[in-house]
């Protein structure tokens, strides 16, 4: 199974969008080096849409620390949290850690990071206010 870009990129609407990632995220696909260039350009603001891309890329980057902490705190989907938490795997006290280094990337390195990034923060940060 391949990432539909269309559906991604260029949603007629941010279901369409959610639906190819919820059905990703449910299949467990294992992504192309293509397919994850996909996922990391999409730049929706959506949070669980946020939150399934950082499961789908599961990659170490800060940004995607980031989106699996913004899924680790949804409400409303049980599996997207519960994966999101397994991925990051770490303590209550790790956590805290990771997320003053993401807060001084946020504050600190705002004219270094992408738009996109900056607003990923931003989505985590109104998430654990």
């Amino acid at each position: 199974m391949n990432v539909n870009s269309d559906f991604i990129l260029h949603p007629n609407s941010e279901f369409e969008r959610k639906n190819e990632l919820q059905t990703l995220f449910l299949n467990d696909v294992k992504l192309s080096a293509e397919d994850q260039n996909v996922l990391k350009a999409c730049t929706t603001e959506d949070h669980e849409s946020v939150g399934l891309i950082g499961c789908l890329l599961n990659d170490g980057t800060y940004v995607n620390k980031a989106r699996l902490i913004i899924a680790s705190n949804n409400q409303y989907n049980d599996e997207l949290a519960y994966r999101a938490t397994e991925l990051l795997s770490c303590t209550e006290s790790e956590l805290q850690a990771l997320i003053e280094v993401l807060s001084d990337i946020y504050i600190m390195k705002f004219e270094q990071i992408s738009v996109y990034e900056n607003k990923v923060y931003g989505i985590l940060f109104d998430v654990l206010n």
